[in-house]
This record gives C-alpha cells, sequence and structure tokens, in this order.
C-alpha cells in the first residue's frame, strides 16, 4: 500500500471484490474515529492513511475502493488539514508531469480533481482559474469562466478541447445562455473532424428549434459515414417535415446501391414493406442469414414460393454444418417450408423434398430424430 513519503506500493487483483470491501469498511471505521479524535497529529496521521487510499485508487485506474475514504477526506477535515493534504496530493501531481499517454493524463485530470475538491472553499475565483489552467481540468475552467462572465476566455480555452470534451463544454454554454457561441464551436468543429457526434449534437439543437432545414443537413452527415438502420429513420423523420421525403429517399436508395450496402438497403426495404425489394437485395447483402429469415417471413403471404426457396437455402446450410442445435433448427425452419407448400396446395412438392433431405447422403441419424420429433 502507497503511503504520502514513502512506503512500498504492491498490486493487487480483486477481482472478487474482497479487498475492495477491506478498504471500504476500513475507511468507515477511520472516519469514525476521525470523529472522536482533536489531537491534531492523530487526525493528520489517519488522514494520511485515507488519503494514501484515495492516491492508490487514482495510481491503479479508479476501481472505486478509495470512494469512502474520499467522501471522509472531503467533508470530515478543517480547512488547516485540507492545506496539509494538498501539500500531500501535490507531491504527486508532480510526480505524474506531464506525459502525454492515456494513464498519465487520467491520473492528472483525477489529481486535479481531487485538488479542486479540496480547495472549494479556499480559492476565489481567479485563483481557482489559475489551479483549472495549471492542472488542465478544462470543463471546470470554462464552467467558472461563464460563471464570472469571462465569456471571451472561456471560447478561447474550449477550442482547445478534444472532439469529446467540445460535446460536454457546448452543454455548458447552453446552460449558460450562451446557445449562439455553442453552436458556433461545435459548427467549426465539425467542419475539419470526423466525429460524427459532433453532427448529431448540431442536429439536436436544430431540431430543438424547429431549423428543418439545418437538421436535414446534420442528420446526413451524421448518417453517411456509417450508415445504419435508425439514422435513416431519423433522416425520413425530418425530411417528412420538410415535405421533400421521397426525393430524398430516392436519392439515399440510389447512393447505398452504389455503396453495394445491400444488407441495409434490405432492412430498409422490410421497414418500408417493401417485400419485392428486400427479395431482390437480401441476396446479395453479407452475413444474411437471419436477415434473409427476417425476409422470409415478411414474403410469407405475398410471395410464398420465394419464402420458400430462402426457408430451404438456410435450413440446408445448417444441415451441412453439422451439429444436433444446427438439426433443430433446421428442422423448425423446415416445418414453415411444410405449411407453406400446404397452404399452396402443393404437396408433393413438399413430399419429394423432405424425402430428398431423409434420403441424403450421408445418412445422419441425429438429423432424422430431430425432423421426426417435429413431426416431418
Amino acid at each position: 500500500m502507497f503511503m504520502p513519503g514513502g512506503g512500498q506500493r504492491h498490486q493487487i487483483y480483486d477481482h472478487d471484490g474482497d479487498w475492495g470491501s477491506v478498504f471500504w469498511q476500513g475507511s468507515a471505521k477511520l472516519g469514525t474515529c476521525l470523529q472522536e479524535i482533536e489531537q491534531a497529529e492523530s487526525r493528520l496521521d489517519i488522514l494520511r492513511v485515507l488519503v494514501a487510499i484515495v492516491l492508490e485508487d487514482i495510481k491503479v485506474g479508479g476501481y472505486g475502493f478509495a470512494d469512502e475514504a474520499y467522501d471522509i477526506v472531503l467533508t470530515q477535515t478543517t480547512a488547516v488539514e485540507k492545506v496539509e493534504i494538498v501539500t500531500w496530493v501535490e507531491a504527486e501531481l508532480v510526480k505524474v508531469g506531464s506525459g502525454d499517454d492515456f494513464s498519465s493524463k487520467w491520473r492528472l485530470e483525477a489529481y486535479g480533481r481531487f485538488l479542486l475538491s479540496l480547495q472549494a472553499d479556499m480559492l476565489n475565483d481567479e485563483e481557482t482559474i489559475q489551479l483549472c489552467r495549471r492542472i488542465g481540468q478544462l470543463q471546470a475552467l470554462v464552467e467558472r469562466l461563464l460563471q464570472v462572465g469571462r465569456v471571451d476566455e472561456a471560447v478561447v480555452d474550449a477550442k482547445k478541447a478534444s472532439d469529446y470534451e467540445l460535446l460536454a463544454l457546448a452543454d455548458l454554454f447552453l446552460a449558460h445562455g450562451q446557445a449562439t457561441i455553442a453552436e458556433g464551436l461545435i459548427w467549426e468543429r465539425a467542419g475539419t473532424s470526423k466525429d460524427t457526434r459532433l453532427d448529431g449534437w448540431l442536429k439536436t439543437q436544430a431540431i430543438a428549434s424547429g431549423d428543418w432545414r439545418k437538421a436535414i443537413q446534420y442528420a446526413e452527415n451524421q448518417f453517411w459515414p456509417r450508415p445504419n438502420l435508425e439514422q435513416y429513420q431519423e433522416v425520413k423523420s425530418i425530411a417528412q417535415k420538410l415535405g421533400d421525403w421521397p426525393e430524398r429517399q430516392k436519392a439515399m436508395l440510389l447512393r447505398l446501391t452504389q455503396k453495394e450496402d445491400y444488407r441495409l438497403l434490405t432492412q430498409i426495404h422490410l421497414l418500408e414493406n417493401d417485400v419485392a425489394a428486400a427479395l431482390t437485395t437480401v441476396p446479395m447483402a453479407r452475413y444474411n442469414d437471419a436477415l434473409a429469415i427476417e425476409v422470409a417471413r415478411a414474403a410469407e403471404d405475398s410471395h410464398p414460393h420465394d419464402s420458400i426457396c430462402l426457408y430451404r437455402q438456410h435450413a440446408e446450410r445448417l444441415i451441412a454444418a453439422r451439429g444436433r442445435g444446427n438439426y433443430a433448427q433446421a428442422a423448425a425452419l423446415l416445418v414453415r417450408v411444410k405449411a407453406l407448400y400446404k397452404k399452396l396446395q402443393e404437396p408433393e412438392a413438399w413430399q419429394q423434398y423432405i424425402q430428398s433431405i431423409r434420403d441424403q447422403k450421408p445418412r445422419l441419424p441425429a438429423l432424422l430424430q430431430e425432423l421426426k420429433g417435429a413431426g416431418l
């Protein structure tokens, strides 16, 4: 266990949470002692242990075993004690340095949050701002600048943020009544970034304000890098507000065809109840087994022979893959095939087909058992 000022550090694997429980219970008992002790040096001895638990949790990546200790340090200490604790944390902060790796950055931010919490009631606005800049607490920095009306400075600092950080900072500007600035920050970054979440943020704001022209632009910007059915539906919803959905849909389907995204095209055809189109695109879709079954179900009433063909193809692939589980799935599909042949009044075709399955070489006893169990 690491102690401020020295000591040995051991790596602990706590898969079952046993060590975490020890830290939580031990911290709580130390907190109880702290409430009863007035002598300054004894209190500092207890606080050294509690702070050591917090710092160790930060060093190993924030597993949460220091939550109880963290709360005690912040709520049961005097102003004088907090000043002393700050020196301990600052010493650890120096050791982290200014590394660019993720681990160093995370620890730096965690130490910074701890320092800010410890000094929340000690520092004036300017001191807080300077501390935030020094320890890289960008969100806290921008929030304090906005609170004191230094909007221009907040914008300058916000522009230094990563794409992910900027999204949270934009929400801060919104919360402080600076919607135009927030949108400008995101719009400027979206022009140079590949992060589609920026367009998503702009789209959300455009929808909230009823600006459907902007909303459709941002929705399509978000859709095309990684087209999916959910975002297709969102584009559709916005385009219907504008009244140009038929034309826009036609252009989208053409572009998806050019991209050979037959899987999404098939999903869209199913969504739009265009079974004939889905039957055309599903054979060209990659990894289409589950999707083909979905199309087969949708086609049972309007295109029963196509439905039978899809069921049979999938059942035969399952049988070729062998295994009791595959045979059971194949039998379930063949039950659907039998029902469709019956509905079409084509019993001979069914009998010929199922007999060919039974007579295939090599004979598969487990398959025959599954067929018999399914009434086939």
